[in-house]
């Protein structure tokens, strides 16, 4: 299956391991969850080969087809098929600290992106990726409102925030290496995403490296892409992945979420206006601008997809880029780290 260009970018690194551990184990499954037990060991009364357990998934941001499917109960009743359980955690406010969660073993599943898997996987290898959605060009990349700024050159001397070994900081290096900008002469103020948003709307920062629902904010109060996606040569791909532990317990159960995943996605990119209002639901809300705009991006979007060749190339390149930029210590093998969860069952 070929890739989409496009896909909704998660949120970026703003909380430590113990605090997303604490998040989940506070968190309140959904309305029609059920208890949720341990997901290594739970089986589930009438489980299918490979099925059982209880998957608990971390909510990333308020849109994008787990949102979707929590608020619309579908993914509860296609797990059930398998005799299986979901747990809806409580917010993460980033892949990063969701990944810290997974090593601890208080997670199994969530959404981020190649750039912030790789980070992870790097100091720990937990889990494996099992879809994957092309990244959104258009909708990623790096955002100024000082119009004296026109070009990427123009960041020499400037403060970028960007969230350390994710999506910010890939995009930034992409951008200056494209330019060919010495990466020394351009502050990098690491930042979790909200609190890039806010150094970016005070003026802390001269620009900021960001994504998805935040790039979607931004332009609709004012801001501009200085460089997207296409123009620094993005393969930043948005990625979900599975614990190595509930993998190994329970594959079909993996192969259910996988396939409720890419029907929302589908939904995304049939019907964008009702898939942005029916995710857009949260205590944290986009405005109807910002909502536009993310509907606009799911418009051109193709659903998410299984790991085929071009995604593991894509995985590839971002790594080696990580490395050659001394952000991780060496490239990683890409069919170390992705499953086909298409092949996945009893």
């Amino acid at each position: 299956m070929t890739f989409s260009r496009h896909r909704t970018r998660t949120l970026a690194l703003t909380a430590s391991v113990l605090a997303a551990a604490a998040l989940t184990t506070t968190a309140c499954g959904s309305g029609d969850d059920g208890a949720a037990t341990a997901a290594s060991s739970a089986s589930g009364a009438g489980a299918v080969a490979g099925g059982g357990g209880t998957v608990r998934i971390a909510l990333i941001g308020t849109t994008g087809p787990t949102a979707a499917a929590k608020n619309d109960g579908s993914l509860a009743k296609d797990l059930a098929k398998v005799g299986a359980k979901v747990q809806f955690t409580g917010q993460f406010p980033a892949f990063a600290p969701a990944a810290e969660a997974i090593n601890a073993g208080a997670l199994d599943a969530a959404q981020g992106s190649i750039s912030s898997a790789v980070g992870a996987l790097a100091q720990k290898p937990s889990f494996k990726i099992y879809a994957a959605q092309l990244d959104n060009a258009k909708s990623e990349g790096i955002l100024v409102k000082d119009p004296n700024i026109k070009s990427v050159a123009d960041l020499v001397g400037k403060k970028v925030a960007v969230n350390p070994k994710g999506t910010g900081e890939y995009l930034l290096l992409k951008a200056l290496e494209k330019n060919g900008v010495d990466p020394a002469k351009v502050e990098r103020v690491y930042l979790g995403a909200a609190d890039g948003a806010t150094a970016f709307s005070s003026g802390k920062v001269d620009a900021w490296a960001a994504w998805g629902d935040f790039v979607a904010t931004a332009k609709a109060k004012g801001a501009r892409l200085l460089a997207d996606g296409d123009q620094v040569g993005s393969e930043n791909d948005t990625i979900w992945v599975i614990s190595d532990t509930f993998l190994k317990a329970h594959p079909a159960t993996v192969k259910a979420l996988y396939e409720n995943q890419v029907r929302h996605s589908q939904e995304e990119h049939a019907d964008p206006e009702g898939a942005v209002a029916q995710e857009n639901t949260g205590a944290i809300k986009l405005d109807d601008k910002a909502a536009a705009i993310l509907a606009d991006n799911y418009r051109d979007q193709d659903p998410v997809a299984k790991i085929d060749a071009t995604f593991q190339r894509r995985f590839g390149d971002v790594s080696a880029f990580f490395a050659a930029q001394k952000v991780i210590p060496t490239k990683l093998d890409p069919a170390t780290f992705t499953v086909d969860a298409t092949t996945l069952g009893g």
